[in-house]
């Protein structure tokens, strides 16, 4: 029988195993490494509208986030590493080992367009490999392989990318780490001088890596359907995460749970449901990364928080409804917003594009004063001093706003 809860006390649950429900108590190095290991992995991007989705996603768990924690703990420390996690992710290091399957195939790819590469640039990976291993750490720019330039800029000559796809797969191979980024460019070394030797590199039964990926997934979201158990890193196979689910069903160690009007079943720890600690949550306002962990698989958003969510970026501007890169906000335990912000980096200005309010919202009496305190927050975090807003719905809001 299913244990029964309410969609609000889903997504009580579901914000409290996201960290999102109170300010980490820890703070500093050790505060980051807590939060990736207990969310399983934090998504890299490239993208710099706004502060990048990594340092935005852990600064909405640990309010006095600095970006060289994370740089330490990847370069210095050596606590977590880069690799494919949910997407190209910082992942514990203490995880590496159930990674190595991946690694171990990632000769013979599954893609079409992997295995064409691997068959155009695949000369490239013995000359490299040997590259890095005499002059040490090194960005793509810095290798001198015969016949080749490489160039930096928009239009990249062919072999450009050709030294940028090889350089990936080596490190998708496992035959290489990203050791470090400086101003956001990877360095690379050889595998061997970069894991640490305290690191377990035994390579996991079938049944160790279906617990892990299913008690990860679970310990991230709270409660999770079998979907979305499989989507949280993307290590294991439909079936492997589907005799893990009744394996576990079969001990105990998780129930099947069903939330009021959502016919999708889900999963969770009993235990971790019945937590006291998770209540009523407090009277504050996050803003969040399009790649946050929270939203960042779609469906399940829109289930739980009957928020419609898309990232707008990747379509062209005629499609855009709300902007090139919304994001949403979150008040309490719901996701009641959004909007397009933009950093003018030069000028120290933030700038909010099309800051809009779910169909039906009203509560702006309480929401308002929180969402102000959000937003110098957001400001503050962007390294700006100023907030420009450009349009709002419904207008009259603007002058409650007080910055």
């Amino acid at each position: 029988m299913a244990f029964k809860i309410s969609r609000q006390r889903a997504r009580q649950i579901v914000l409290h195993s996201q960290l999102l429900d109170q300010p980490a108590q820890k703070t500093g190095k050790q505060a980051v490494l807590d939060i990736i290991e207990h969310l399983g992995y934090v998504q890299v991007d490239t993208l710099s509208v706004i502060q990048r989705a990594h340092h935005h996603t852990l600064w909405n768990r640990s309010p006095k986030y600095q970006k060289k924690y994370l740089l330490e703990l990847q370069s210095k420390d050596k606590k977590i590493f880069e690799y494919w996690g949910h997407a190209a992710s910082y992942l514990p290091m203490k995880d590496y080992r159930f990674y190595q399957h991946l690694m171990n195939n990632a000769d013979d790819p599954n893609s079409k367009w992997e295995k064409e590469r691997l068959e155009k640039y695949g000369y490239l990976l013995e000359p490299i490999l040997k590259e890095v291993e005499e002059k040490g750490p090194c960005q793509a720019k810095d290798l001198e392989l015969p016949g080749m330039t490489f160039k930096k800029g928009k239009n990249l000559p062919w072999e450009s990318t050709q030294v940028r796809f090889a350089l990936n797969m080596l490190v998708f191979m496992g035959q290489l780490m990203i050791t470090e980024r400086k101003k956001f460019q990877k360095y690379y070394d050889l595998t061997e001088r970069v894991l640490p030797s305290t690191v377990e590199t035994t390579l996991p039964s079938r049944e160790e890596l279906g617990r892990f990926l299913v008690k990860k997934a679970l310990q991230s979201y709270g409660i999770a359907t079998e979907n979305e158990t499989r989507n949280h890193i993307f290590l294991g196979s439909r079936d492997l995460i589907f005799e893990t689910i009744n394996a576990m069903l079969y001990t105990g160690e998780i129930e099947e749970v069903e939330v009021e009007g959502i016919t999708q079943r889900y999963y969770g720890q009993i235990d971790y449901i019945n937590e006291q600690n998770i209540s009523k949550l407090p009277n504050r306002v996050l803003i969040l990364s399009p790649f946050d962990n929270l939203i960042i698989q779609r469906d399940r958003v829109r289930r739980l928080f009957d928020f419609d969510y898309a990232l707008e970026c990747y379509v062209t501007p005629k499609k855009r409804i709300h902007g090139y890169f919304v994001t949403p906000i979150l008040w309490k335990d719901k996701l009641v917003g959004r909007f397009d912000p933009k950093a003018d980096r030069k000028h120290k200005k933030l700038i909010l594009k099309n800051i809009f309010f779910e169909e039906g919202f009203d509560e702006f009496n309480e929401f308002l004063p929180a969402f102000s305190d959000a937003l110098k927050s957001f400001r503050d975090f962007n390294e700006c001093e100023e907030i420009v807003i450009d349009s709002i719905n419904p207008k009259t809001l603007l002058k409650e706003l007080q910055f």
